[in-house]
């Protein structure tokens, strides 16, 4: 019997190792299970957060695009945004269109523009002289220019052809609260509308090269804001275009 008694302290101690070893491999999975748990959820926090800060585009620059349009919600009711009730649409929406202006008249208004900026260059040289001139910051065309309700955009040169930089970006919330871009590429002769409410804040990316021009038209829903309608004699006088052009 005393010899089963010294045993049992020799099993219980063996017994007691064991006991030790198993609570180091416990510890051992419970810290390969913290980093797991850690690197899947760090991988899940990058997934939303590409998901909040993504980016699409919406029309690239070799592409031909037919007349494609993206609705979007209307920041405000047709009836509350003043101006001629006919001319407001219930629908707000972003549209491009190649191939709606012919590349002839888009050449001849290139060189035009070629030519009054390099005798008259851009404001000090291309130097912003106003916020306005900043084309980088984001902003809503019917709160900056108060006139605008429909904005279209003819753009004359194209993107890495021509220019780098200097995207069109329509800046939205995503479903999550973060910012979703959506890019129109620039792209000669391509036409660009949108609506020029809240519903379609934008920027445009700074040119980083090159020369990026586009023909800026505004629509007013507004008649006390309208441009008169030119009488036939000043667009045929020779006094309407300067001479020495």
């Amino acid at each position: 019997m005393a010899a089963q008694q010294r045993r049992r302290p020799g099993r219980g101690a063996r017994g007691g190792k064991g006991s030790a070893g198993g609570n180091s491999d416990m510890r051992n999975k419970g810290l390969l299970l913290t980093a797991f748990a850690g690197g899947f959820i760090a991988f899940v926090i990058f997934i939303i957060d590409s998901m909040q800060h993504g980016e699409t585009t919406l029309a690239l620059e070799f592409e031909n695009i037919t007349a494609a349009s993206w609705p979007v919600p209307c920041a405000l009711p047709a009836a509350t945004r003043g101006g001629n009730p006919l001319c407001q649409t219930s629908s707000c929406a972003r549209m491009v269109w190649d191939g709606l202006v012919p590349m002839e008249d888009v050449d001849q208004l290139r060189s035009t523009a070629d030519t009054i900026m390099n005798k008259y260059g851009g404001a000090d040289g291309g130097t912003a002289q106003t916020q306005h001139d900043e084309y980088w910051h984001t902003h809503i065309d019917k709160v900056t220019y108060g006139s605008f309700d429909y904005t279209c955009l003819l753009y004359l040169s194209t993107y890495r052809q021509n220019f780098t930089g200097g995207r069109f970006v329509f800046e939205d919330k995503s479903y999550r609260g973060g910012d979703m871009h959506r890019v129109v590429e620039p792209k000669a002769g391509r036409v660009s509308c949108f609506t020029s409410g809240a519903e379609n804040p934008h920027h445009v990316e700074q040119v980083a090269s090159g020369t990026r021009y586009a023909l800026t038209i505004a629509f007013t829903c507004d008649p006390d804001m309208a441009i008169p309608q030119p009488r036939a004699t000043e667009a045929t006088t020779s006094s309407a275009v300067p001479s020495n052009l």
